[in-house]
C-alpha cells in the first residue's frame, strides 16, 4: 500500500506538471463518461428499476392475439373473465381492468378524471394496498352492491388537499354517489400511474349497454399474479386451453374465437417493451463514444510516453520491474479517469436535467430518471474500466523500450521512423471505424424521421383544436340526449368569430376509432363475428371530413338528414373500397358493422388517413353518422382561422352554456398531437445525432494528434527531403497520404461494421433500409473529408520545416 500511495503522489505531480495534457484528457473522458452515465440513468429508471409492486416479476398482463387477422393487444369481455377466473390454476390471483373517464362534481370545479373499473382482486394482484382505509372486498364486485371507490394519490392531493378525513365520505361520479373506502398515499407505477380513482365494477362500462357486456363485448385487459414456480409458458398453455373451451361453450359471444391465443406477458415487458430497443441502441451508441474517448486519451498517453522514454529506461535500469512500471502508468491513467468520471457525473446531471425539463418525454417511468446510487456506481465502474483500458497502451509501449537505445538518446529527442507510431495509428483507425458506425446510425434515424415528416397524412392538422368530452351515463342515458348535446355544442362553437368549422367524432388521428368486425354484402351472413374481417370504426358528425380536409373520392358526405330516423348509411376508406370492389363502384353496396342488425348502405368513399399514427400504415376505416351510432365519449374538432389555442376560454364558455357541470379534457392542437406521435423518433434521432457529432469531433482530434506526432517524429526525414529538392506539394502529399490511408482503412472498417450492426435498428426505421446506400456514401465522404482536413494543419506545418534546423536536431 505504501508503494501504491507513492505512485499516486508521483502521478499527481506528473499530471500537475502538464496541466494542458491533463485538461484535454479529463474533458475528453468527461464527455464519454457523462454521456454514458446520462443514458444509463434513463435505462436504469425505465428498464432496470423494478416496478414498484410486490414481486413484479410474477405479475403478467394478459391480452389477446388474433393470428388470422394480425391483431394484438385485444381486449376481452366480462363473461370470459368469469370463465377464466373459475378455471385458471396458474394464477394466485387474477383481475381485470377497464379504463374509463368520470365526471367529478362537487369537489371544486367540475373535472374529468381518469378511472379504472377493476375486479375486487386488483390490489391483491399488483401487491399494493391503500395506505389509508382498505382495498376492495370480494363481494363489492358483484352487481347490486353499494358503490365504493379508492382514491389515487394525485386526486387526493389536488382535489382534497391530502385530507385523511375524506375517508368514508361520498363523492359524485357521473351523477352517482360513491363511498370512499381507501386512499393511496403514492401514485402507482406504470401502467396505472395516471389513474385517479378505482371502482370495483368491471361489469359496467359507460360505452357499452349491459346487453353488450353480457354477450362478450371486449373492453377488459387481464392482470394475473403467477403462483410460485409457474412460468409464463405454462400460463400461456393453460389460457389457450381455456380460451378454446370458452369459444366452444359460447360461440355467439363477441369475443368467442376472436382471439385465438391469449398472451400473458410480464408487466415490465408490456410497459417498457416499446422503448427497450431504442434505449439499448442509445446506450450502445454512447458506449462507442466512450471507446473513442478512450482511444483519444490512449493516443495522448502514447505521445506523452514517447517523451518519457528516457525516464522510463532510467527507472528500469535502476531496478524498477515491469510490474512497477505498469502500476505507475495505470495509476496515472486511473487518476485521469476518475477525474474525468467526476466531471462526467456533472455532465450527466446536466443531461438528466435537460431530459427532465422536456415536457411529454416519450418514455414511460420518466419520474424516476436521476443520478442515484446505482448510476453513481455505474459511473465509477466505467471510469475505472476506461482508466485501465486506455492505460494499457503506454504500458505496452514501455514494455518494448530498448534500454540501451533509450539511454543513448539525447535530451532533445530523436527522429524515429513511422513504425513506432503503429499503435497510435491503429487506435485512430478504430476511432474512425466507430465514428462511421455512429454517424451511419444517426444518419439512418435522421432520414427515417424526415420520411415521417413527409408522410401524406390524408388530412390537414394545422389550425385545428381537439378536446374530449365524456358524458355521464346517469345524466345522458338516452341516445337522443347525447346527439342533442353534441349538436348544441357544435352550434355554439361555430358561432365564435375565428371558427371555420366544427365536428365531433368518436376519435381523431393519431388514435382514431376502434376495431369493429364487418360483413360486406358478398360475404355469407352466417360468418361468426370472431372470423369476420375488422376495420377501424368511427362515429362522426356530418362536417368531420370538411373540418379535417379529408378528400371525398366518390359519392357524398354525411348530412343532417342521416339521423336516427333515416336508413343506416356508411362511408368507407379508399383502401377498403379497393379491397372488395377493385374494378367496381362500391356505392350502393351494403356493409354490416359489428352488432348492427341491418346493413348500412355505402354512400361515399374518402381518402385513407393515417389513423394509427404517422409511422403506421393506414388501416381500413368505416364511418357512420353520429345520430345513428351515438356515443357518450366524443372528441370535438374545431378548425380555426389562426392559432386554435387562443379560443380555448371561449370554447369552455360555450360548453358551459350547454351544461355547466360538463368538463373537457385532452385539450390540444391537432398539429401538436401529430408532433407528439413521432416524439420518440425525434428524441432518438436528436440524441444519436449529438453522440455522432461528438464522436466525429473526437475522431478528427485523434487523427490530427497522430498526424502531428508522425510529423514531429519524421522532422529529420522531411528536412532531408526538402534539402534534396522536395516541393511544398510533395511534402503535403506525403503527410496527407499518411492521414488518407488511416481514413480509408477506418472508413472501410466502419462501413463493414455498420452493415452488420445497423440491422439491429430495423424496427426503429421508417421507409429506410438499414443498409441505405445514400447514408453510407454520405457518411464515408463526410468522415474522409473531416479526416483530411484534420491532417491538413500538420501537413502545412511540415512544409515549413527548415532543413538546417531539422538536420541539427540529430
Amino acid at each position: 500500500m505504501h508503494g501504491i500511495w507513492q505512485d499516486i503522489k508521483f502521478s499527481a505531480r506528473i499530471l500537475k506538471k502538464g496541466p494542458g495534457f491533463a485538461a484535454i484528457a479529463i474533458l475528453t473522458l468527461a464527455l464519454g463518461v457523462g454521456a454514458n452515465t446520462a443514458i444509463f440513468s434513463v435505462v436504469n429508471a425505465v428498464i432496470l428499476r423494478p416496478l414498484a409492486f410486490k414481486d413484479p416479476g410474477r405479475i403478467v398482463q394478459i391480452s389477446g392475439y388474433d393470428e388470422q387477422r394480425g391483431l394484438s393487444g385485444g381486449a376481452f369481455g366480462y363473461p370470459f373473465f368469469l370463465f377464466v377466473n373459475d378455471r385458471a390454476t396458474s394464477f394466485q390471483s387474477f383481475a381485470v381492468v377497464a379504463t374509463d373517464t368520470f365526471s367529478l362534481v362537487g369537489a371544486g370545479q367540475p373535472a374529468q378524471i381518469q378511472a379504472a373499473r377493476v375486479s375486487s382482486s386488483f390490489f391483491d394482484v399488483i401487491g399494493v394496498q391503500p395506505a389509508l382505509g382498505r382495498g376492495f372486498l370480494p363481494g363489492e364486485s358483484k352487481p347490486g352492491t353499494a358503490p365504493v371507490a379508492v382514491l389515487g394519490y394525485s386526486l387526493w392531493r389536488d382535489r382534497f388537499g391530502s385530507d385523511p378525513k375524506v375517508l368514508g365520505h361520498s363523492i359524485s361520479l357521473n351523477g352517482l354517489s360513491y363511498n370512499i373506502v381507501g386512499i393511496l398515499t403514492q401514485d402507482l407505477d406504470v401502467p396505472f400511474q395516471s389513474t385517479d380513482i378505482w371502482i370495483p365494477r368491471p361489469y359496467e362500462f359507460s360505452l357499452f349497454p349491459p346487453e353488450r357486456i353480457n354477450t362478450g363485448s371486449g373492453y377488459l385487459l387481464g392482470y394475473g399474479r403467477l403462483k410460485p414456480g409457474v412460468s409464463i409458458a405454462q400460463a400461456t398453455a393453460e389460457l389457450d386451453t381455456i380460451a378454446k373451451a370458452y369459444a366452444k361453450a359460447f360461440p355467439a359471444n363477441t369475443d368467442a374465437g376472436a382471439f385465438g391465443t391469449l398472451i400473458p406477458a410480464s408487466l415490465t415487458d408490456s410497459t417498457v417493451g416499446g422503448v427497450r430497443e431504442t434505449l439499448w441502441v442509445l446506450l450502445g451508441a454512447v458506449g462507442f463514444v466512450l471507446l473513442i474517448a478512450c482511444a483519444n486519451v490512449a493516443n495522448l498517453l502514447l505521445v506523452r510516453a514517447a517523451g518519457r522514454r528516457k525516464e522510463t529506461a532510467v527507472r528500469a535500469a535502476l531496478g524498477a520491474s515491469t510490474v512497477q512500471l505498469a502500476r505507475q502508468f495505470l495509476t496515472e491513467s486511473v487518476l485521469l479517469a476518475l477525474a474525468g468520471g467526476g466531471l462526467g457525473v456533472l455532465v450527466a446531471s446536466a443531461g438528466v436535467q435537460f431530459l427532465n425539463s422536456r415536457q411529454n418525454l416519450p418514455l414511460p417511468r420518466t419520474n424516476g430518471i436521476g443520478v442515484d446510487t446505482r448510476v453513481l456506481l455505474f459511473s465509477l465502474a466505467i471510469s475505472l474500466l476506461t482508466g485501465i483500458l486506455f492505460g494499457l497502451a503506454p504500458i505496452w509501449r514501455a514494455a518494448k523500450v530498448n534500454l540501451s537505445d533509450a539511454l543513448k538518446e539525447s535530451s532533445r529527442g530523436s527522429s524515429s521512423g513511422p513504425r513506432r507510431n503503429r499503435l497510435g495509428a491503429t487506435l485512430v483507425v478504430a476511432e474512425l471505424a466507430l465514428s462511421v458506425v455512429l454517424l451511419v446510425g444517426a444518419g439512418l434515424l435522421l432520414r427515417s424521421f424526415v420520411q415521417l415528416l413527409r408522410v401524406n397524412l390524408g388530412f390537414t392538422p394545422e389550425n385545428v383544436l381537439t378536446f374530449q368530452i365524456s358524458l355521464p351515463t346517469a345524466k345522458y342515458s338516452q341516445p337522443y340526449q347525447k346527439t342533442d348535446f353534441y349538436r348544441d355544442v357544435r352550434e355554439r362553437i361555430s358561432a365564435l368569430p375565428p371558427v371555420r368549422s366544427v365536428a365531433t367524432a368518436f376519435m381523431v388521428p393519431p388514435n382514431s376509432g376502434t376495431f369493429a368486425p364487418y360483413l360486406v354484402d358478398s360475404m355469407p351472413p352466417e360468418l361468426p363475428r370472431g372470423q369476420r374481417p375488422v376495420a377501424v370504426w368511427n362515429s362522426i358528425s356530418p362536417s368531420y371530413f370538411q373540418t379535417l380536409g379529408i378528400s371525398l373520392l366518390r359519392g357524398r358526405y354525411f348530412t343532417d338528414a342521416d339521423n336516427e330516423n333515416a336508413a343506416d348509411v356508411a362511408i368507407i376508406s379508399e383502401s377498403l373500397a379497393k379491397l372488395y370492389w377493385p374494378n367496381a363502384d362500391p356505392l350502393g353496396h351494403h356493409i354490416q358493422i359489428a352488432r348492427q342488425r341491418t346493413p348500412s348502405e355505402i354512400v361515399g368513399v374518402v381518402a385513407d388517413v393515417h389513423n394509427q399514427g404517422v409511422g403506421a400504415h393506414p388501416i381500413d376505416e368505416l364511418y357512420t353518422p353520429l345520430p345513428q351510432r351515438p356515443w357518450p365519449v366524443m372528441t370535438v374538432v374545431v378548425k380555426t382561422a389562426g392559432n386554435p389555442l387562443q379560443i380555448v376560454p371561449d370554447v369552455r364558455s360555450a360548453i358551459a352554456a350547454v351544461d355547466r357541470d360538463q368538463p373537457i379534457t385532452q385539450l390540444q392542437s391537432l398539429d401538436s398531437s401529430m408532433t407528439d406521435s413521432v416524439a420518440q423518433q425525434r428524441l432518438s434521432a436528436f440524441l444519436l445525432g449529438i453522440f455522432a457529432v461528438v464522436a466525429l469531433i473526437l475522431a478528427s482530434v485523434g487523427i490530427y494528434g497522430v498526424t502531428s506526432y508522425a510529423v514531429a517524429q519524421r522532422t529529420q526525414e522531411i528536412g532531408i527531403r526538402i534539402a534534396l529538392g522536395a516541393q511544398t506539394r510533395d511534402v503535403l502529399l506525403l503527410v496527407l497520404g499518411f492521414g488518407a490511408r488511416l481514413a480509408v482503412i477506418g472508413v472501410v472498417a466502419g462501413i463493414a461494421a455498420a452493415f452488420a450492426l445497423t440491422r439491429l435498428m430495423q424496427n426503429l426505421l421508417f421507409q429506410i433500409s438499414p443498409t441505405d446506400p445514400i447514408t453510407m456514401t454520405a457518411v464515408s465522404l463526410t468522415l474522409a473529408g473531416v479526416a483530411l482536413l484534420a491532417c491538413y494543419i500538420p501537413a502545412r506545418r511540415a512544409t515549413r520545416v527548415d532543413p538546417v534546423i531539422a538536420l541539427r536536431s540529430e
